[in-house]
């Protein structure tokens, strides 16, 4: 009764609390259109990418993990799947050493009809799982100029342990690791600049681009003259 018709005080948010957007289902941060929720956060603490909620690149043909070399040639569909994984602190680091968490996990699933609890571990086997991109230059490009930094990626379902540059036949370096970059200066004219790649379990892939160096990247034809 003392306070009736007492109006009570405005609540003031703390200093260091933000506002964030998270996935209604993992609580991670909100992605890929998924549902998602309003939450407060004190400033530093808010949610990392999702790793529970996700959502997979798979192969067309077969539903397993679309390698980068199935995405580059789009043979691949983007799909929602859950992923649980934990680590558990009572299994010690020796070999052998069972961790119970993950086991009671994956018992759990086991029994969960839905397709999203089943997300594939393994990839695809349409073919040569190794892409090989040029970052810079692009493929048919004219008009480059003589000094320029040649860029490319190397992607695959293993780890890449060998790369190498060409330029018109002509080998001119090899990589032992990240960046994938070289600073050339040719001469005018076309030019065929090539990029080859290895996995650790031997697949090979090459990629190629053709350009023009203070010219056209194609060659043009000579005129032909017929005698009369």
């Amino acid at each position: 009764e003392s306070l009736k018709g007492k109006q009570g005080p405005a609540f003031e948010v703390p200093g260091g609390i933000v506002n964030a957007m998270v996935d209604s289902v993992s609580g991670y941060h909100s992605h890929d259109g998924f549902p998602e929720r309003n939450e407060k956060f004190i400033k530093g603490t808010e949610p990392r990418e999702d790793t529970v909620h996700v959502k997979l690149k798979v192969c067309k043909t077969d539903g397993k993990l679309a390698t980068p070399s199935d995405i580059a040639g789009g043979n691949y569909e983007e799909k929602e799947f859950f992923v649980f994984k934990e680590e558990d602190p009572t299994a010690s680091n020796t070999a052998g050493s069972v961790n119970r968490w993950q086991e009671g996990i994956l018992k759990w699933l086991s029994g969960q009809g839905d397709s999203h609890y089943h997300p594939p571990s393994d990839y695809c086997g349409t073919g040569n799982p190794v892409n090989v991109e040029f970052v810079n230059p692009q493929d048919q490009t004219s008009n480059m100029p003589n000094a320029f930094t040649v860029k490319f990626k190397a992607d695959s379902s293993s780890d890449i342990v060998e790369t190498s540059l060409e330029i018109d036949g002509t080998k001119i370096r090899s990589f032992d690791s990240q960046p994938f970059e070289h600073e050339v200066n040719l001469t005018d004219g076309i030019h065929v600049i090539k990029a080859k790649a290895k996995d650790s379990a031997g697949h090979e892939s090459e990629r190629a681009v053709t350009i023009g160096v203070n010219t056209s990247w194609e060659a043009t034809p000579v005129p032909t003259v017929n005698p009369t």
